[in-house]
């Protein structure tokens, strides 16, 4: 069992996708099957469990998000990665605040999907789905460079904790608009955000 090669599922509507990435994964010793839709992926999980579901957001019919919130309450212990060519922060929290693994921006890298996959794999984690939230602009919060992706990725995560959460770095970095995400998208987003001056306390 430990020698089979694991079986990933792509969920996307775009041919082209599907195909480059379904090479890309082949080639790298997963066996791959595909669907267009969130219809078909029920039809393929049912006729064969992949170990992992690799699904883009907007398709037709029923979302990657609506198929991830359904995995998750029909087979909680499958790990669920959500790609988008959306990469915004909204898209990132909402997927981890569903359930999802975690998130990759298109277009994808291979590298970090390769790696994303593995630790998937490797890891059996319980997660409970996360009710859905109602989205927000963050308009002072934009970019799509791999460094605002990572930035995302990490409030997603946090957000979807009940632990305090310390962030640093230098004057006019945005601290405070990742405090203000953080809590917005946190447990408790209907108590009041409070920021302090600390360098103006005596």
């Amino acid at each position: 069992m430990a020698d089979d090669p694991a079986r990933v599922l792509i969920v996307d509507d775009d041919a082209a996708v599907c195909w480059a990435l379904e090479q890309a994964l082949a080639g790298s010793g997963y066996v791959v099957s595909v669907a267009a839709d969130a219809i078909a992926a029920r039809r393929a999980i049912r006729r064969v469990p992949p170990d992992v579901v690799l699904t883009d957001v907007r398709m037709p019919g029923e979302s990657g998000l609506d198929l991830l919130a359904a995995l998750r309450l029909e087979h909680p212990e499958l790990p669920v990665i959500v790609m988008t060519a959306h990469g915004t922060m909204e898209s990132a929290i909402e997927a981890v605040r569903r359930g999802a693994f975690d998130y990759l921006p298109k277009p994808l890298d291979l590298d970090r999907t390769l790696a994303l996959l593995k630790r998937a794999l490797g890891e059996n984690r319980l997660v409970a789905a996360a009710q859905p939230t109602t989205p927000e602009a963050d308009t002072a919060m934009i970019g799509s460079t791999p460094a605002m992706q990572e930035v995302y990725r990490r409030i997603a995560a946090a957000a979807g904790t009940d632990v305090g959460v310390l962030v640093t770095g230098p004057s006019g970095s945005g601290k405070e608009l990742v405090a203000r995400a953080l809590h917005r998208h946190g447990a408790h987003p209907e108590g009041p955000f409070i920021a302090v001056n600390c360098g103006a306390l005596p």
